[in-house]
């Protein structure tokens, strides 16, 4: 807030600066306006630049619940039943204007929608203009598969400064060929792939993504929690760390699981990224997988599932609000949003001052112009 302030010191100041100097030329009404309009902007952008940082998104998790076939209003609308409407002025000028209703191509459309069990829903999309035909994605969506939606929320981990949570950029270098993007992508309406192979061939990825899907059909909703597995050709523990840097922890629901497999599907060490203030949740975790060995896929998801089911607690971002007011936007934005401000107050001073009227407000609602010298600014 103290770099807001100092933005706003010149926007503030200049305006009655400007004042004392074409005293003639400006009045306090358009003072009031200088001032309103160069501070509005400066806030806007600055505000602007903290909310762009916080926003971030998680994926939240389910099942399929149910389908509907819903009638709904039809949106496909042209004008019709136009008529001339005219008339003359008092110097016998005539001016004519068409007024039309609003038709439309069908008494209504039909929407093909799927409704999860987090309370969310998706419409299918239609294979013809009004859909009446249903749609085979629709058809072949049943209650109970998978269900991931990308939700947005504040995220002050990562609107803040990198060193307060000791994420290790240097590791994070060395290690940047075999860091993944983190998965956000959903496809086909609700799936998303969140086993990511490292350097390693895994034969029934499809396969592991869909059953890690249903695990989280219940424990989705249950202990608000997404699940990722990094399998990785490396013997280095420190590839977890590099990870958790790069992507800055996870996300505040996130479960990360990290199997070290530079010889897969044998298993050389395992690590846990995840915001839970449960640590004995992420020992255990890492400790039962580390005893398998070798990555058996129903084992894996076996034991995840038990722990997650029993000793997983959520971190919730209000833990990190104390952050917020220590957020501030990049240097590029505070210099866009100065730079702002100062063009924002000389463009409304040089306009003022060069206009043949003074704006004025005699009361409420009520505007009144007066002449005014030509001075230059």
């Amino acid at each position: 807030m103290d770099i807001l302030l100092l933005l706003l010191a010149f926007p503030l100041l200049w305006p009655f600066i400007a004042k004392q100097i074409w005293r003639n030329d400006l009045n306090w009404t358009e003072i009031g306006i200088n001032t309103f309009a160069a501070v509005s902007l400066t806030s806007l952008v600055f505000l602007g630049g903290k909310m762009w940082l916080l926003t971030d998104y998680e994926i939240l998790n389910g099942a399929i619940e149910s389908k509907t076939r819903e009638k709904v209003s039809c949106t496909h609308s042209y004008k019709c039943k136009c008529v001339q409407v005219c008339s003359n002025d008092a110097k016998g000028n005539r001016s004519c204007t068409e007024i039309c209703s609003t038709c439309y191509d069908h008494d209504y459309d039909v929407d093909w929608r799927i409704h999860s069990t987090i309370g969310t829903t998706f419409l299918i999309d239609r294979i013809d203009r009004q859909g009446i035909e249903q749609p085979p994605r629709w058809t072949t969506t049943m209650p109970g598969q998978p269900y991931a939606v990308k939700h947005a929320y504040d995220n002050y981990i990562a609107a803040a400064d990198r060193s307060l949570f000791n994420f290790d950029s240097q590791l994070k270098e060395k290690y940047r060929d075999l860091l993944p993007q983190y998965p956000l992508d959903v496809y086909d309406y609700h799936y998303i792939n969140r086993v990511l192979p490292v350097g390693v061939s895994i034969t029934d990825l499809t396969d592991w993504n869909y059953n890690v899907g249903l695990l989280l059909r219940n424990l989705g909703p249950s202990k608000q929690v997404n699940l990722i597995i990094v399998a990785v050709k490396s013997s280095d523990r420190n590839y977890a760390n590099a990870l958790r840097s790069e992507w800055l922890g996870g996300k505040k629901n996130d479960v990360i699981v990290v199997l070290g497999t530079p010889n897969y599907p044998n298993i050389e060490w395992v690590e846990i990224i995840s915001w839970t203030d449960a640590q004995l949740f992420k020992v255990e975790l890492r400790d039962e997988l580390q005893d398998l060995k070798v990555v058996d896929k129903i084992k894996v998801l076996s034991i995840i599932e038990n722990k997650i089911g029993t000793k997983f607690v959520r971190k919730h971002m209000r833990d990190f609000e104390y952050l917020k007011k220590d957020i501030q936007p990049p240097l590029w934005l505070l210099i866009l949003a100065g730079l702002g401000g100062v063009v924002i107050s000389l463009g409304l001073t040089y306009y003022f001052s060069r206009q043949n009227v003074n704006v004025s407000f005699d009361g409420i609602g009520s505007t009144s112009y007066r002449r005014k010298s030509y001075r230059s600014f």
